[in-house]
């Protein structure tokens, strides 16, 4: 039986996905599983933290990703120590012409689709808890004066996996708002020659120069998530992503799957939020390919990018080289944990 909400169906979500994806391709090459991710965050209502060096094309991404928008707005600003939250948001300022008290807006407004925070572990607590505010109520709140952010909205925030000095540990607050999380792996020799040869990379609006042409509408983007968070999920499926996440947390007892070289590395698993992100994001996976219902091999392809920044690992795992493991872990914990209870 074929799904149909708001006038949706499976192949017709296919098919607007696919040519929204094919626009963002003429500029974007070779990040293929990035900009599904970014599918995914849109059609699960969520964000992703991205960790890559610089010039890995963050920026650019998130103007191919506005540009396929009607009227689309891509935003980008760097996370420094000295920001401060009326920085990010705004603040109210004295007009002395109209001798009013007027909104300045920040680096984040209320007409961005899509906002990319470079280096989010720079922010300053103070300033990192404001901007989870904004992801967290998808509200722009200045002084009294409470704005929504656009509707499909999504942030993106990056870490540079290398270069520490000045950064603060990420509050794990605003490292589990992210739904998903990615280490963006360098492009193989071929596709960098692919990338070098396209002129468009090298014009100040590379969308344009791309020849990017908005295929969807923020209208279409919000019934294509109604639709895939209204994909059925049978009980099996519901207990295999309760089981896997539980599976990470050393206090249940289905830590027992945890993979024995692994158990000493782990000090705390997902909690809650992780079972939440598990099965909205699951359920985008299986809209983006076309299916009617949740399977799970659709829990299995997102789980890696849901947990691996919700697994905690042991001060001892910096030290016998476990750090930045957590991936590899929830890998090897798919392949452990039963689909069939």
């Amino acid at each position: 039986m074929t799904t149909i909400i708001n006038n949706i169906n499976s192949q017709q979500f296919l098919a607007q996905w696919n040519a929204y994806k094919r626009e963002i391709q003429k500029l974007i090459v070779g990040l293929e599983d990035v900009i599904d991710l970014s599918g995914i965050a849109f059609f699960s209502n969520g964000h992703f933290l991205m960790e890559a060096l610089p010039g890995a094309g963050k920026t650019t991404l998130a103007e191919a990703l506005s540009a396929a928008i009607k009227d689309g707005i891509g935003g980008y600003f760097p996370g420094t120590a000295d920001l401060m939250p009326m920085d990010i948001i705004g603040s109210k300022a004295w007009n002395p012409e109209t001798k009013k008290l007027e909104i300045q807006r920040g680096a984040i407004n209320e007409t961005m689709n899509i906002v990319v925070v470079d280096e989010t572990n720079r922010l300053a607590p103070k300033t990192a808890s404001c901007l989870l505010e904004v992801m967290q109520g998808r509200r722009i709140n200045i002084q009294g004066f409470s704005m929504p952010c656009a509707n499909p909205f999504l942030v993106i925030g990056t870490q540079n996996p290398i270069e520490q000095e000045g950064t603060y540990p990420m509050p794990e607050a605003l490292r589990d708002r992210f739904a998903m999380r990615m280490n963006l792996k360098r492009l193989s020799r071929e596709l960098e020659k692919m990338l070098i040869s396209r002129s468009a990379v090298y014009a100040t609006k590379q969308a344009e120069a791309a020849g990017i042409v908005p295929v969807l509408t923020p209208t279409m983007m919000i019934e294509m998530r109604e639709f895939a968070q209204n994909l059925p999920i049978e009980d099996a499926v519901n207990g295999y992503i309760v089981d896997l996440v539980r599976a990470t947390d050393p206090n249940c007892e289905e830590f027992e799957w945890m993979p024995k070289e692994h158990k000493e590395t782990v000090l705390a698993g997902s909690g809650l939020r992780g079972s939440i992100w598990l099965t909205s994001t699951s359920r985008a996976h299986a809209a983006m390919r076309g299916s009617d219902k949740v399977h799970i091999k659709d829990v299995q392809a997102v789980a890696p990018f849901v947990l691996q920044h919700r697994v905690t690992l042991t001060p001892d795992a910096a030290f016998n080289g476990r750090k930045g493991q957590e991936e590899k872990i929830v890998r090897d914990l798919i392949q452990s944990v039963p689909t069939v209870r």
